[in-house]
């Protein structure tokens, strides 16, 4: 009786795995790619946000400029704060604690336009339910920082403002249209980041490099090509696998024909 040759398992591709890890590989890889070009629009933000910079301070005035004359630009503005108006930015975390960011419209002098000042972090209190009393210079201050355009934030879940008088105190997200549209005196499109430096009425100030998130974007995108690295060994694992175990039942039908 001839000898049975034992047969290499030839890897099989089914087709729902099949379907399965391409898509998946897919969704892993666009990721990757994603969190890449996240890291290089950071970088190049933080690239102008240097270059202007280091261009001489704008004077800003009353006269309402536009945002992008402005935005990332070391900016020199005297005038006086008012609290009708002041927002509590909340959810913002500075060394692992929960805190707020403090913005509060400053009327430049000579006019009466605002423009609005983040004047740093303050921790959370007991509850949001009292707010933490806020020292606020009542003279003439000189205001030196940075003008930023606020970014659009995904908001999950929309907490309940909570209401001071006729005005919404406690924000989630800073929308300069919709302070804008609730205010009847005009308003510079930005918001100026309080100088760490600065003696006008400021809290904590350690505002955060963009290109400090280069290297986190970077991480992410790792973690997603080590998981389509995975999808892709543990796709043809399984698939030599099921060739393996086919032949396997293979031979020993054979061997009990034989």
């Amino acid at each position: 009786m001839p000898k049975t040759m034992e047969k290499r398992p030839v890897i099989k591709f089914t087709f729902w795995p099949t379907v399965l890890a391409v898509l998946l590989l897919l969704v892993f890889l666009g990721l990757g790619f994603w969190q890449l070009d996240r890291a290089k629009q950071k970088k190049a933000i933080q690239q102008a946000y240097d270059k202007k910079g280091l261009a001489p301070a704008i004077k800003l005035k009353g006269k309402v400029v536009d945002a992008d004359k402005l935005q990332f630009h070391s900016i020199v503005v005297r005038g006086t704060y008012e609290t009708r108006h002041q927002i509590l930015l909340d959810n913002r975390i500075n060394t692992r604690r929960a805190g707020y960011h403090v913005i509060t419209p400053l009327k430049i002098s000579g006019s009466n336009t605002r423009v609005l000042i983040n004047r740093g972090w303050i921790p959370l209190g007991l509850s949001r339910k009292e707010l933490p009393v806020l020292p606020t210079p009542g003279k003439v201050v000189e205001v030196t920082g940075i003008a930023t355009v606020p970014g659009k934030r995904f908001v999950l879940r929309r907490p309940k403002e909570i209401i001071k008088g006729d005005w919404s105190t406690l924000w989630q997200t800073m929308d300069i249209k919709r302070f804008r549209d609730a205010v009847s005196y005009p308003v510079q499109p930005v918001v100026v980041l309080l100088d760490p430096g600065s003696k006008a009425g400021g809290f904590k100030r350690n505002w955060r490099r963009l290109d400090r998130m280069v290297s986190i974007h970077q991480g992410y995108a790792a973690t997603w090509y080590t998981m389509a690295l995975a999808v892709i060994v543990g796709y043809f694992l399984m698939a030599w696998r099921i060739a393996r175990r086919e032949d396997d039942v293979e031979i020993t039908q054979r061997s009990e024909e034989e």
